[in-house]
């Protein structure tokens, strides 16, 4: 298990971490979609990273937060990102709730796949994020995996209910079948689910905890 510090804002001190996480949408304007930084140098400096480090942008957030990435991702706002050089980005993770119809978890779930095609499109490294509720969700994240070697790393969020008491092993059980179904080895960046790591880095190349 490799450990990602998520940033906190402390004034006028640098974070000595070789390796940070941070948030996609305090990269971005969610009033106007465009980046609040022009440059690398520019990153580190609002965030007060070593410019050095590693940095992942984390894509895991609040409803109102994911659905402003699908207003203003667009070719302007990829290559922007693509010019501060940021290490990988985790795809949004889009909702799969259950209690709306199903076609909105299917819809969700296929924005979540262009979402990432866009990422990857534009050149920048992105980890595919993960977001089912039955078996047959998980088996077509499998097949959509299988037919792309490009696919080296996905995310995974169980901050909220995917880490519920009575869910979580279920999930766990469906990304380690995931990882060894997969003809490419995988790197897993998970946020939550501390206790879950050790049974998935049994599976998973590497695991990233955030």
């Amino acid at each position: 298990m490799v450990p990602f510090v998520g940033h906190g804002y402390k004034r006028n001190e640098i974070l000595t971490q070789p390796a940070v996480a941070i948030s996609l949408y305090e990269l971005i304007d969610l009033n106007t979609g465009t980046l609040r930084v022009n440059s690398h140098k520019e990153l580190c400096a609002r965030f007060k990273i070593q410019s050095d480090a590693l940095i992942i942008a984390s894509g895991v957030d609040k409803d109102s937060r994911v659905e402003a990435w699908w207003q203003f991702a667009n070719k302007d706002l990829l290559s922007a990102l693509k010019n501060i050089s940021i290490n990988l980005i985790t795809v949004p993770n889009f909702s799969v709730l259950t209690d709306v119809p199903r076609w909105d978890n299917l819809h969700s779930i296929k924005r979540i796949a262009l979402a990432w095609y866009q990422l990857s499109q534009a050149g920048i490294p992105a980890a595919l994020h993960l977001n089912a509720r039955t078996n047959a969700d998980y088996d077509r994240w499998l097949s959509f995996i299988r037919e792309r070697s490009e696919i080296q790393s996905i995310s995974f969020e169980f901050a909220t209910g995917c880490g519920y008491e009575g869910r979580i092993n279920w999930h766990v059980q469906q990304l380690c079948k995931i990882a060894d179904g997969s003809p490419q080895p995988l790197t897993l960046f998970v946020r939550g689910g501390a206790r879950a790591v050790s049974i998935l880095d049994k599976h998973f190349s590497k695991v990233v905890l955030i």
